[in-house]
């Protein structure tokens, strides 16, 4: 007799390394040609041009160290920085102090108290340690929010991170580059290849996913996440790689 769809995700469920901790990996393209998910649900509002150009980025290298630096960068240049990824966002034109104070996180609110002028002072606060939290322009929960990270090393360059907000990562990315600003983008293939379809997605028991196995999920490649549920089982659940709790 031949199983239906429903009968063999089952199945495969059922063979799958047991108990409430089991958990597993999913191809995105498979989601899209299942209709569980769609490419214009992943990218985010992109259109094909920003992923495009995007692409020509990822080519170029933006993912490495750049080999470019700025010559000096105050609180008020990085506040100008940040500024310019929220306008890329959408999120508005105003003054960069404003936009700060509206939209990051600065814990302690040492940034706006520093003499915007002085880059010497900016740079003995970057020496200082002020945590990440204090480069997150947009906080979100553990690996969801988008950080503007400025390096010292022989200049400056600028580190943006934030896979999990994809469409806010690649117009940043692509306004920062427009502007000649040296950007180093952190996982920018596995973002381009998550736009493209050509990465996998981490099938868990619950959000947040838990410790260890956000680890291992990531380092296997996955940026998003998935619930194990019914209707995932229904529509995929014959392709999904299971792994050893």
């Amino acid at each position: 007799m031949e199983l239906s769809a429903l009968d063999m995700a089952m199945d495969a469920f059922d063979r799958a390394p047991s108990g409430p901790g089991r958990f597993g990996l999913v191809d995105r393209r498979v989601l899209w040609e299942r209709g569980y998910s769609s490419r214009v649900d992943d990218s985010e509002g992109l259109s094909d041009h920003e992923t495009w150009r995007f692409r020509v980025l990822v080519s170029g290298g933006i993912g490495n160290v750049p080999a470019g630096r700025i010559g000096m960068l105050t609180a008020d240049g990085y506040l100008r920085l940040c500024a310019l990824c929220y306008r890329a966002m959408g999120l508005g034109d105003g003054d960069p102090r404003g936009m700060y104070l509206r939209y990051a996180d600065d814990p302690d609110g040492r940034m706006l108290s520093l003499d915007g002028g002085d880059p010497d002072a900016f740079a003995r606060f970057l020496a200082s340690g002020p945590g990440d939290g204090t480069w997150s322009i947009l906080p979100g929960g553990p690996g969801d929010g988008l950080s503007l990270t400025p390096v010292r090393c022989g200049g400056w360059y600028i580190v943006l991170r934030g896979c999990s907000r994809r469409a806010d990562l690649v117009r940043s990315a692509l306004a920062l580059h427009g502007a000649g600003v040296p950007t180093r983008v952190v996982d920018a293939e596995r973002v381009l290849w998550a736009l493209e379809g050509g990465d996998r997605l981490g099938v868990v028991p619950r959000l947040p996913v838990p410790e260890p196995m956000l680890h291992t999920l990531r380092d296997l490649g996955a940026l998003d996440f998935l619930v194990c549920d019914g209707d995932l089982m229904e529509s995929v659940g014959d392709r999904v790689e299971w792994l050893d709790p």
